[in-house]
């Protein structure tokens, strides 16, 4: 709700300003730069920081990853999405069919 009303530019453009600046500070380089072990750190400690613009970088980026990932063919497939299809009934709803 709130990451929804936020600009997320904004939000983008800061948050990887800080995700940078706490991978050098703690890890000496910028987040692309580290090992995969120390970006899996640094993900999972930005996701419990809950009142911070990082963490709010963090779920926009999420949501993102996820309505991206749920509208490509993989992920519709997952989902067997068959499209806009009409019923004639209620799928699974044996009882109204004539």
């Amino acid at each position: 709700a709130e990451i929804e009303a936020a600009d997320p530019a904004t939000i983008v453009r800061q948050g990887l300003t800080e995700l940078n600046r706490i991978c050098r500070d703690e890890h000496g380089n910028a987040f692309a730069s580290l090992a995969v072990p120390e970006q899996q750190h640094v993900v999972h400690s930005i996701s419990t920081r809950k009142d911070s613009s990082l963490h709010k970088f963090f779920e926009l980026i999420r949501n993102e990853a996820i309505r991206g990932y749920y509208t490509s063919a993989a992920g519709l497939k997952e989902l067997d999405y068959k499209g806009n299809t009409y019923y004639p009934y209620c799928p699974g709803c044996e009882s109204q069919k004539t």
